[in-house]
């Protein structure tokens, strides 16, 4: 069969990207740049990031996973003593045999009941408890008779009193504690 020749071949402008635009069909291309995989592009690259930065962060700066040992905490033995000690060391206080006056040197009700308690599950014996004639008292103070400084130091320390309110019992100690051997008059620093 006989051909026709093709007809002459017309010369088109080669495509640009500004002529391409206008001229082509919606493909593939254009999906690439629509706003939800621009969208989606974003927000998968940020997190690659935060991930990469969670890996460098536990592996690279991290610290070391192997657990060391440490030192178990120690008390040096107390040093040996050169010379041998002049005076025997005193036997511990006899509580249950000390007997102990608690007044209240507030207006706050209860203060000596309080100490008075606190004294006893301790094991000192309580010989009462009473109202002080002066309320007005603002640090506690612990008087002892002849013989109870110790014990009287001990009941300052069980109720938090310092030792320089712990003096010799006074003519109104020795009345207002009959025959007790320790007598404690709260103030306002220990009757909350």
């Amino acid at each position: 069969p006989a051909r026709a020749t093709p007809p002459a071949a017309t010369t088109l402008p080669p495509r640009t990207a500004a002529g391409a635009a206008g001229t082509s069909r919606p493909g593939p291309e254009d999906d690439e740049r629509s706003p939800a995989r621009v969208t989606l592009a974003i927000i998968g690259g940020v997190l690659v990031v935060v991930v990469l930065a969670v890996v460098l962060a536990t592996q690279v700066f991290g610290g070391n996973d192997s657990p060391t040992a440490k030192a178990p905490n120690t008390i040096a033995p107390p040093a040996a003593s050169t010379h041998a000690s002049s005076t025997p060391a005193a036997p511990p206080v006899d509580r249950a045999a000390t007997t102990v006056f608690v007044q209240n040197g507030t207006a706050i009700n209860g203060a000596a009941r309080g100490a008075a308690n606190r004294l006893e599950t301790r094991g000192y014996k309580i010989g009462g408890t009473a109202t002080a004639v002066d309320q007005t008292l603002k640090v506690t103070r612990v008087a002892y008779t002849q013989a109870h400084r110790r014990e009287a130091q001990d009941v300052a320390k069980l109720l938090g009193v310092a030792t320089a309110n712990v003096t010799p019992a006074g003519p109104n100690d020795a009345v207002a504690g009959g025959n007790a051997d320790v007598v404690v008059t709260i103030g306002l620093d220990k009757a909350q």
